[in-house]
């Protein structure tokens, strides 16, 4: 009997990259999963910073900013492939915003226009990422994409989203799979 993948919803947890996907808009990505059921998943790509920063996507939007703003290099990520016209900020704290869906203790998703305007003049959260499309996947895809080994699971640390640089989360979340060099990671798997 074959041991099956214990976690029953994967929300929360990470998907982290295997090589085998090197070479695709997925390589070396770590995925939070922000919603999962048996319709389906969805989640946002923490490793993928695009070349527009929060600065960039206010003039964009027309939004008005706070006197003294500066034009923040803080960056835009690429969350997906999907939908990349649509918006999504994950962040701290207690202050709910028009769409805001609790995640777990301390961090939310918002994808309503209030929160990049408490952010324009610095009223919002101490901390917060900001995300352009998303990463989804049919009823069974995800799950079938761990069994042939595309993705290592390991569970969601606040400090992942907002201690480690985006140039070192691949590699400190295949730490946290227990895989201390990333070089241990192979692109195939044997079958014997």
């Amino acid at each position: 009997m074959t041991k099956k993948n214990t976690v029953s919803s994967l929300k929360n947890h990470c998907l982290v990259a295997m090589p085998s996907l090197d070479g695709s808009l997925f390589e070396r990505s770590v995925i939070l999963i922000c919603g999962h059921t048996k319709k389906g998943a969805q989640g946002l790509m923490l490793t993928h910073p695009l070349e527009v920063t929060f600065g960039d996507l206010l003039v964009q939007l027309n939004l008005s900013v706070a006197s003294g703003f500066s034009k923040q290099a803080k960056p835009i990520f690429c969350g997906g492939p999907v939908s990349p016209e649509n918006g999504f900020v994950l962040h701290t704290g207690t202050q709910a915003y028009t769409s805001s869906i609790l995640l777990e203790e301390g961090l939310s998703l918002t994808a309503s226009m209030d929160i990049l305007k408490a952010m324009a003049y610095n009223k919002g959260p101490s901390e917060s990422q900001i995300f352009l499309g998303s990463s989804q996947w049919d009823a069974g895809q995800v799950e079938r994409e761990i069994e042939t080994h595309l993705w290592l699971v390991v569970p969601f640390t606040l400090e992942l989203l907002f201690t480690i640089s985006v140039e070192k989360r691949w590699a400190k979340a295949v730490q946290l799979a227990g895989i201390q060099e990333p070089y241990q990671l192979v692109k195939t798997i044997g079958h014997g």
